[in-house]
């Protein structure tokens, strides 16, 4: 938990001072993917994050992308 916290917080860090955007947006998406199938396999499947599920990693993980595009 302690290491998907950091490598979030670094990712994050990146994006919001410019550090190589295009990158990071594309790393991050991959994280938040993964982080978003893990979520969903253990919260067996809900779908909103009120019940412990996957919807706002996967909204991160989208808004990666269209960062990493644009």
């Amino acid at each position: 938990m302690r290491i998907a916290f950091g490598i979030e917080t670094i990712l994050a860090v990146a994006l919001v001072s410019g550090i190589w955007p295009k990158v990071v947006a594309w790393l991050a998406a991959a994280f938040l993917f993964a982080a978003s199938g893990a979520t969903l396999r253990v919260s067996k499947g809900r779908w909103f994050w009120m019940a412990g599920g996957c919807e706002y990693p996967l909204f991160l993980a989208l808004c990666c992308v269209i960062m990493g595009v644009v």
